[in-house]
């Protein structure tokens, strides 16, 4: 007689989540934006008898966007779009117990940056917009904010194998003081305007989404 042991877990894994980026403190007084993003990450674990996971996370979202259409001789027109971005770049550190367990929780520790830009762009088409377009676009300096914090979630199992799973987690983030623009605005005669703000960038980050191992 003889057993086999299984191993559920996955040296490398990945997952894709919708998450929401909530202002907090000095943050929140100045910007009551809250950012919508999509967030992805890959991880690593070098033994599956040790429950430590290195990984990479990215992030994009927006906290707020605006367009308008406008007519020019009655025959051009011209689509203006302008937008608040945050695109991010965190590593993290997971643990987690590698077993295949209904609800598996997990603690991260995450540090990296946000980097806060607008954009504004500008299109222009015609009653025969298949022969002719025209695009204009332009992107603001970049402001780059270190950041660090933790989060807690869970890992749901949604296959007996345990290599596809529902995430949920929740991450704090202290974000260092830096310069970003908020809430776009465009006139009637189509010019672009935003809010210059400066402040701390903390965010309470709820996320969900699907893991999956690779």
């Amino acid at each position: 007689m003889s057993a086999n042991a299984q191993k559920f877990g996955q040296k490398l894994s990945g997952g894709f989540n919708g998450a929401v980026g909530i202002p907090q403190g000095e943050f929140q007084d100045v910007n009551d934006n809250v950012l919508l993003a999509l967030r992805g990450h890959i991880m690593y674990n070098f033994d599956r008898k040790v429950p430590l996971h290195i990984g990479l996370e990215l992030g994009y979202g927006s906290m707020g966007s605006r367009n308008a259409y406008f007519y020019d001789n009655f025959f051009d027109q011209y689509e203006v779009s302008a937008s608040s971005n945050v695109f991010s770049i965190q590593f993290k550190l997971r643990l987690q117990q590698p077993k295949n367990k209904l609800i598996n929780p997990f603690a991260e520790g995450l540090l990296g940056w946000n980097d806060f830009f607008s954009t504004v762009n500008v299109e222009r088409q015609t009653y025969y917009a298949s022969y002719y377009n025209n695009n204009y676009s332009d992107a603001s300096e970049a402001q780059w904010a270190f950041t660090y914090g933790g989060a807690a979630g869970a890992d749901i199992r949604l296959q007996r194998d345990g290599k596809l799973s529902l995430e949920i987690k929740a991450a704090y983030m202290v974000g260092r003081k830096t310069k970003y623009l908020t809430n776009p605005r465009i006139t009637s005669s189509g010019q672009v305007f935003f809010d210059e703000q400066q402040s701390e960038t903390n965010m309470l980050i709820p996320q969900v989404g699907v893991k999956f191992g690779l």
